[in-house]
């Protein structure tokens, strides 16, 4: 060591190189935390009246949810024939195995098609997704609510071209 404040290595030619030290006062230093304004009624009503997501948002998150369940029961019929393999072993099960398929079939095309329609902003969108609610109901129910919230209220109205009531 050279004058406590370096230190230093002999290279392969010879030439003496002098190499500073870390400076760990510099580096066992907390970080300083960054101060963040609170969100408050008053801000959230300067950002957009008091809703972050404009329609547009909440109709792309509606296209996600229902390109999801229309891809869950796509699954189930994907695996159709392992499943009827499986539990339908007499001739007399395979109309009811017929009807199934077909159910979920249809369930997932309606699915499918609300989807893309919403994608496309198409009024038939909204009427396919208001018929789709009932059936996500039951296994999907808080996809069903935001689902008939959003077709039902003034925003999704104007994004598909419905006339809004005044009140």
């Amino acid at each position: 060591m050279l004058n406590g404040d370096a230190h230093h290595s002999n290279r392969r030619d010879g030439e003496l190189r002098i190499w500073p030290l870390p400076d760990f006062q510099r580096l066992n230093r907390k970080p300083e935390k960054v101060r963040r304004p609170k969100i408050t009624e008053v801000s959230l009503l300067q950002l957009g009246e008091g809703n972050l997501m404009s329609p547009q948002d909440h109709n792309k998150t509606l296209v996600m949810l229902h390109s999801a369940v229309g891809a869950f029961y796509t699954c189930g019929l994907i695996a159709s024939p392992w499943i009827i393999a499986q539990n339908f072993r007499r001739p007399g099960q395979i109309p009811s195995a017929i009807a199934v398929f077909g159910i979920v079939f249809l369930i997932a095309l309606l699915f499918w098609s609300s989807a893309i329609l919403m994608y496309r902003r198409k009024r038939l969108g909204r009427t396919l997704a208001l018929i789709a609610a009932p059936f996500t109901f039951f296994g999907f129910w808080p996809i069903a609510i935001y689902t008939w919230w959003f077709m039902h209220s003034s925003g999704g109205k104007s994004l598909y071209g419905v006339k809004v009531e005044e009140s």
